[in-house]
């Protein structure tokens, strides 16, 4: 899992931009993998059968080994405070971290979907791509905010996105594919926890909980999701539990190990909230000194 999980806390402060008006950062996010293929078996409603679909992603291996992520952040270009570096990236796993003292955070293979995401405080299951923009296409991100704020990386990077892809970002409503989490009334509900500490471990094949709610469930499923995450559990309290799965299985042992807690999690269509990349409209340019239009009075410019 990610060591330094401020990469994905809230700040206080808000951005100049209407980013800080999306939906709520990730907090504590989960980055350890869910082994497997690319088109992924999905648990239905019964339990008993696997409905194919790229729904419920394994997320490339991610990089825990501490050396081998000092040597990424090592090798990557360090840009000058107050920029940023955006490239094509060649690796495979995703390497996450933010410096507690200069605030660079290096998002290093990440798809595009997921850096949008970061720059927006949304999940990349919960970006609706309206330009057929390559989500998936990984790339290397290195920024160097000159406060050493979050919020400041955050909206470095999304005005770059913006101005390189040619997009404005607005959030709205869809009814969609989405993943809900929800009791199955042939259980008994997870009892609350006792514990007077909370801690939530995740490595590949094991997710290990105490005193935690069940928020920070969801929050691993929305990282390992193409789609919204839906909590509809109705479990409001804090609880203790163990998720153990045979990664060569992938998400479909995963999801059977959810059910084992007797939850489950199912495809319905649910009216969310997208934030919507779409191609950016066309600016006016100030009036032109001894530009005129018919009739001599003077036109504004348009960039055509």
């Amino acid at each position: 899992m990610l060591s330094d999980p401020m990469i994905f806390e809230s700040s206080t402060g808000r951005s100049k931009r209407s980013r800080s008006s999306y939906l709520p950062p990730l907090r504590g996010a989960v980055s350890a993998c869910l082994a497997g293929g690319a088109a992924l078996a999905l648990l239905s409603c019964g339990g008993a059968e696997r409905e194919r679909a790229d729904t419920v992603a394994s997320p490339q291996r991610a990089s825990t080994d501490p050396a081998e992520a000092q040597r990424r952040i090592a090798e990557s270009p360090r840009p000058p405070a107050g920029e940023l570096r955006l490239s094509e990236s060649e690796g495979a796993s995703e390497l996450a971290r933010r410096s507690p003292t200069t605030g660079i955070v290096y998002l290093l293979a990440h798809p595009l979907g997921a850096l949008i995401g970061y720059a927006y405080s949304v999940p990349a299951a919960e970006v609706a791509d309206a330009m057929s923009l390559d989500l998936q296409r990984r790339y290397d991100a290195v920024i160097h905010p000159a406060d050493r704020s979050v919020e400041t990386a955050r909206g470095m990077l999304g005005e770059h996105l913006e101005a390189r892809f040619g997009f404005e970002a607005a959030l709205g409503s869809r009814e969609v594919e989405a993943m809900i989490l929800r009791q199955m009334p042939q259980f008994s509900p997870l009892p609350p926890s006792t514990a007077t500490t909370s801690s939530f471990r995740a490595e590949a094949g094991e997710l290990r909980a105490v005193g935690v709610p069940m928020s920070r469930l969801v929050e691993f499923l929305r990282q390992s999701s193409r789609l919204p995450v839906i909590d509809e559990s109705g479990l409001e309290a804090r609880y203790d539990f163990v998720i153990q799965w045979d990664t060569r299985s992938g998400a479909y042992a995963f999801l059977q190990a959810v059910n084992d807690l007797g939850l489950e999690v199912i495809r319905e269509p649910r009216s969310v909230r997208l934030l919507e990349i779409r191609p950016a409209a066309k600016r006016a340019e100030p009036a032109r000194a001894g530009a005129t239009g018919p009739g001599g009075s003077k036109e504004q410019a348009r960039v055509e």
